[in-house]
């Protein structure tokens, strides 16, 4: 590990116990705070937009290609680098909840819900993240995962067409001929 990456899971790790600690969403005069108390400057900043950025995109990306574990490790360290910038958790409550749709696990449900309210403690003007949440309540939104097909099922299939089509030769044979 370099030295910009062990800077930046220093500030990680700073801003991640501090939420802990106090039990409520980080203010900016703690980021600044963070970044003096390690002696960041000017460069370490601008690389821990950049990294935000990239993780951020990866995130956007695997998640518009239905890979939402990938989506949400990435997001996680876009909403960890940026605490309060809302896109990322609203990214993070809808990849939770397309998984939810496809697992129906109650855990996803309720990650989906808390980064919901996460963005819209940031940006309550945020319109898409209302949107979201009375998805979740009504359940309404389906997500259609293409199925790889049932190999075994299609092989019955053709087996049963050639059943039929046998008993019916068997039977012009018997009473026709």
């Amino acid at each position: 590990m370099n030295e910009s990456q062990a800077l930046l899971q220093s500030y990680i790790q700073k801003i991640l116990s501090i939420q802990e600690e106090r039990n409520y969403a980080i203010t900016e005069e703690d980021l600044n705070k963070i970044a003096l108390d390690l002696g960041l400057n000017e460069k370490d900043l601008a690389e821990i937009e950049k990294s935000f950025m990239g993780h951020w995109k990866r995130g956007s990306n695997f998640a518009k290609h239905n890979r939402f574990d990938d989506a949400i490790q990435e997001l996680l360290v876009a909403s960890a680098l940026k605490p309060l910038h809302p896109e990322p958790y609203y990214e993070l409550a809808l990849a939770f909840q397309k998984k939810w749709l496809i697992s129906g696990k109650v855990e996803d449900k309720e990650q989906a819900e808390y980064y919901a309210k996460r963005c819209l403690l940031l940006a309550p003007e945020h319109e898409k993240t209302y949107q979201l949440l009375s998805e979740i309540e009504k359940k309404t939104v389906r997500i259609e995962v293409p199925m790889e097909e049932d190999k075994y099922e299609k092989l019955a299939f053709i087996i049963a067409g050639i059943l039929v089509v046998l008993f019916l030769l068997l039977f012009v044979f018997l009473f026709f001929v």
